[in-house]
C-alpha cells in the first residue's frame, strides 16, 4: 500500500560478524509475533531497532487467521494467501474460546519457527526451500553457525503479547520474553500459573490500554510470578508502563500517519518517534540486564537514563 515508505535498512545483506572465533560469530534471536489485525510488517521501526543492536529479529507471519492478511508458501511454493477469519464479524461477537484456538495455533508457529532456525544453523535447509525471492531474498546460507539458539527470546504485540507469554512458559528453548501491551483475555485464567514461566519477563504497557479485565489477568500474572522461583531466587519480572501513550504507538502507524491517527483518537499524546525510542530502548536494556551473559560486548548497551521521567516501572 505505501511502495514509497522506506526504512533505513539494508535487504540481504551478510550478517554482521563481531570476531574472530566460532562463538562471537553467533548472534542472540528475537522472534517478534505481531498483533491481532496486524502483519509482519508492521513493526518494522522496533524490529530493525533490535537488529541493529546485533539481535538476529524473526518475523512470523500467524496463519491462525487474526493477521489483516497473511502471506505464505504451499507445498509447491506458490504463493497464497489468507485473509482474517472474523473479516465480516462484529468483534464483540467472537468469543474468547476462538481467540484462545487462534493462541494456540499462534504458540505452536512460534515454536515451529524455533525448529527451522536450529535446522538452518545446522545447515539442513537449503536455498531451494527459501521462497522469497526478489530484492528482499535471503541466501539461507549465511545463517549456518550464525545463531546463538542458547539465547532465544520472543516478544509482541497485543495478541502477539499473549502469545510471546503463553510460549515462553511452554516452550523450554525460549529464554526470555518482551510482552508489550499484552492483550490478556485470550489466555485461559486456569493455566497463568503454569504460563508464568521461569524466564525473564519484562511488560511494556502504553498508558491508555487499560481496563478492569485486563488489570486482573495482569495481576493475577504478577501474583503467580511473585510466587513462583528459579534455583531458589525471585523470578525477573518487569512491568513499565509508558506516559502518554495509547495502543497503536507501539506498531509503525502513528509514525507513518500521525495526524490521522490523532485525529481518530488512537495515538497518544507523547511524539509518536519518542514513544518509538523508548519502547525500543526498555527492551534493548532489559534483554542486556537479564538475558545475555554478564560482560556481552555485543549486542551493545543502551542509556536509557533519559527515558525516566517517561516510564512508571514496577516490579
Amino acid at each position: 500500500m505505501w511502495p514509497n515508505v522506506l526504512i533505513q535498512a539494508s535487504p540481504a545483506t551478510p550478517i554482521l560478524t563481531l570476531g574472530n572465533n566460532d562463538e562471537e560469530g553467533r548472534l542472540p534471536v528475537v522472534i517478534f509475533s505481531h498483533g491481532l489485525w496486524a502483519c509482519r510488517t508492521t513493526y518494522s521501526a522496533f524490529c530493525c531497532d533490535l537488529a541493529s543492536h546485533g539481535y538476529i529479529v524473526v518475523v512470523p507471519e500467524h496463519l491462525d487467521g487474526s493477521a489483516n492478511m497473511a502471506s505464505y508458501a504451499d507445498h509447491n511454493g506458490n504463493r497464497k494467501w489468507l485473509q482474517n477469519s472474523f473479516a465480516d464479524v462484529p468483534i464483540d461477537q467472537i468469543s474468547m474460546l476462538d481467540r484462545a484456538k487462534q493462541l494456540k495455533q499462534r504458540v505452536l508457529e512460534v515454536r515451529k519457527v524455533v525448529d527451522v532456525l536450529e535446522s538452518l544453523d545446522r545447515g539442513l535447509l537449503t536455498q531451494n526451500s527459501n521462497t522469497v525471492t526478489g530484492r528482499a531474498g535471503l541466501e539461507v546460507s549465511m545463517l549456518q553457525n550464525r545463531l546463538d539458539l542458547h539465547f532465544i527470546a520472543v516478544s509482541g504485540h497485543s495478541f502477539g503479547g499473549a502469545t510471546s507469554i503463553v510460549a515462553s512458559g511452554v516452550d523450554k528453548r525460549i529464554k526470555c520474553c518482551l510482552a508489550m501491551d499484552v492483550w490478556w483475555e485470550p489466555v485461559d485464567k486456569m493455566e497463568i500459573e503454569k504460563l508464568a514461566g521461569k524466564v525473564p519477563v519484562l511488560l511494556l504497557n502504553t498508558e491508555n490500554f487499560d481496563w478492569k479485565a485486563l488489570r486482573d489477568a495482569r495481576t493475577m500474572f504478577m501474583k503467580a510470578r511473585r510466587d513462583a522461583t528459579q534455583d531458589g531466587r525471585p523470578l525477573v519480572t518487569v512491568l513499565k508502563t509508558i506516559k502518554g501513550t495509547s495502543h497503536q504507538d507501539q506498531s509503525d502507524f502513528t509514525m507513518l500517519f500521525p495526524k490521522i491517527m490523532k485525529r481518530m483518537g488512537v495515538a497518544g499524546t507523547l511524539d509518536p518517534f519518542v514513544s518509538k525510542d523508548i519502547n525500543s530502548r526498555a527492551c534493548l536494556d532489559f534483554l542486556h540486564r537479564y538475558f545475555l551473559p554478564p560482560g556481552t560486548k555485543g549486542p551493545y548497551a543502551v542509556d536509557v537514563a533519559e527515558d525516566s521521567e517517561h516510564l512508571i516501572v514496577e516490579y
